[in-house]
């Protein structure tokens, strides 16, 4: 009798960890909704907001909250005020959370971009290329990314659809720098996208300035050469993307005497076209990120629906070129949907998909690159290896299908049938468990994905704000941490501490006008040693 109870609750037990439907979408699914994960939340973009000629809105479900009430009425934000095609969704996660979103109300083609923490939206139109069907974007991090260096918290990469054109969009970054580091900005080598970036340095006490800007080191062909009452200058037009170099004067003695070096800097501002995808694709065509693809690193995943034949894709972002990889099982049309996630724990990164066509009880595929050429796609647990995951899809794909890996590759998947609103999850089966490892596990990165996603929150940036009477500091927080900050003289010093406590994700400021002894800080360089958690930074700023 106790074996007989114990089977049951086994039973019972592996019921449970199947496909579980959960919370409905707050709003019936269209063709372009699409899922993708950032931040500790599911995201949706939902064409239409109940139907018919409605705005386009965005709206979140969360893991951690009761199911119940899981998909938060009160997240839903209208992206437009029109209803928009050829929609598509994807998450930053460096410098700070943005969600993007392209989409064509009718007559214009733009970009959205969400701040979480203002909760507001912007756009932008696209005059560079059209979206048609099957348009997709994925978000690419820079995993150098520095605020003062390499300004670039990550790109946009754009299949617009009915075509092989692929385009880049550089992220502009958030945080403006502070010029104390090296007295001037743009600093040396940097990489920006601002495509009229503002021009500062240091002053040389005098009320009359000269900055020139010249395509080459030799200033033979300046394309800004002006004389300016103040050691700033923000350009008025907008300059092409390339390498430029700059140079300042100040008048001293009825001349110009000009800084002694060159310095240089890269704009990647804008759509910049990449090379094309080898066949063109429409409808059910869909990109995404992943940080690694075996040992070729970054790639950018295509399934295209072809004119005669579908083809899966793989773009190498450090040789941009577009490599042919194993055809799909399963037809490229509407109704497809692909996601990604980081590398788990160093194994082979996740990627999914399911396909046109399928119907209830199929089972959604994976793509194992470590596997022999044209064996790589391998249909997502069979159910013959472990009765404690039932992993065939829960309904049939509709056309309005997506899919999307969250933290510990928990799945989750809106079937797509027009005007359904029912929503699943599922634990991974253990086939997906780092080099055929039975069993859980837990991993501390949360990177990869588009359209889907896992989002990496990425590394805290802070700079210091110089002043006359106290020191100033500015940090971006992109997870809830404690943070801790001390002040050091420039001989080593301690002459104040903060213990802030925990703070929540976003931009934050610190500030001592005295030291812990309550004088007023003296002039001259100072050091912060700011703790954010997992995060250090060393900064040098200066008291006037």
């Amino acid at each position: 009798m106790l074996k007989h109870t114990i089977l049951c609750v086994m039973l019972v037990a592996a019921a449970a960890m199947g496909w579980g439907q959960q919370q409905s979408s707050l709003v019936p699914v269209e063709v372009g909704t699409h899922l993708t994960w950032g931040n500790g939340l599911v995201w949706g973009i939902f064409p239409v907001n109940g139907g018919g000629n409605g705005p386009t809105c965005v709206a979140t479900w969360d893991p951690t909250a009761d199911h119940d009430s899981a998909w938060d009425d009160s997240s839903i934000t209208n992206m437009s005020s029109a209803r928009l095609v050829h929609t598509s969704l994807t998450f930053q996660w460096k410098e700070q959370p943005v969600l993007f979103g392209i989409g064509n109300d009718g007559s214009l083609d733009r970009l959205y971009w969400y701040f979480q923490n203002a909760a507001q939206w912007g756009s932008g139109i696209i005059d560079t290329f059209a979206f048609g069907a099957g348009a997709s974007i994925a978000y690419v991090p820079n995993d150098g990314y520095d605020v003062w260096d390499y300004a670039v918290p990550g790109w946009i990469y754009c299949f617009p659809g009915n075509t092989t054109s692929f385009w880049r969009y550089a992220v502009p970054a958030g945080l403006y720098p502070d010029i104390s580091l090296y007295g001037y900005y743009p600093g040396p080598g940097s990489t920006i996208s601002d495509q009229t970036p503002p021009f500062e340095w240091s002053s040389a006490a005098t009320n009359q300035y000269r900055i020139q800007v010249s395509t080459n080191p030799n200033f033979m062909s300046n394309v800004i050469d002006e004389v300016v009452s103040t050691p700033e200058y923000e350009p008025t037009t907008r300059l092409a993307n390339g390498t430029y170099y700059w140079r300042t004067a100040a008048w001293i003695g009825g001349g110009w005497s000009w800084c002694s070096s060159t310095r240089s800097f890269v704009l990647q501002g804008g759509w910049v076209s990449r090379p094309s995808i080898p066949h063109a694709g429409g409808d059910g065509s869909i990109i995404a990120y992943a940080s690694s693809f075996g040992t070729n690193g970054k790639s950018i995943l295509a399934l295209v629906n072809g004119t005669s034949h579908d083809y899966f894709y793989r773009y190498n972002i450090s040789d941009s070129t577009w490599y042919a990889e194993d055809t799909p099982p399963g037809s490229v049309n509407i109704g497809t949907s692909l996601t990604t996630s980081a590398p788990f724990q160093g194994a082979f990164p996740h990627i999914m998909a399911v396909f046109s066509g399928q119907v209830k009880h199929d089972n959604p595929w994976y793509y194992d690159v470590n596997q022999q050429p044209r064996q790589r796609w391998l249909q997502w647990n069979d159910d013959s290896g472990d009765t404690m995951f039932y992993s065939h899809l829960p309904q049939t794909i509709g056309t309005a299908t997506s899919m999307v890996l969250g933290p510990d590759n928990m799945t989750y998947l809106l079937p797509g049938l027009m005007g359904s609103d029912n929503f699943y999850d599922v634990e991974p089966p253990d086939t997906l468990t780092p080099e055929g490892h039975r069993g859980h596990h837990r991993h501390d990165r949360d990177d990869g994905g588009q359209q889907a996603g896992i989002a990496q929150n990425g590394k805290a940036v802070a700079h210091a704000v110089a002043g006359c009477h106290g020191v100033e500091v500015e940090y971006q927080l992109p997870v809830s941490a404690r943070v801790r900050a001390t002040l050091r003289d420039a001989i080593g010093r301690q002459v104040g501490a903060l213990d802030v406590g925990d703070q929540k994700p976003g931009v934050h400021r610190l500030e001592w006008n005295r030291d812990r002894e309550g004088r007023q800080l003296n002039a001259g360089a100072y050091f912060v040693l700011l703790d954010m958690g997992t995060e250090q930074a060393r900064l040098k700023t200066v008291v006037k």
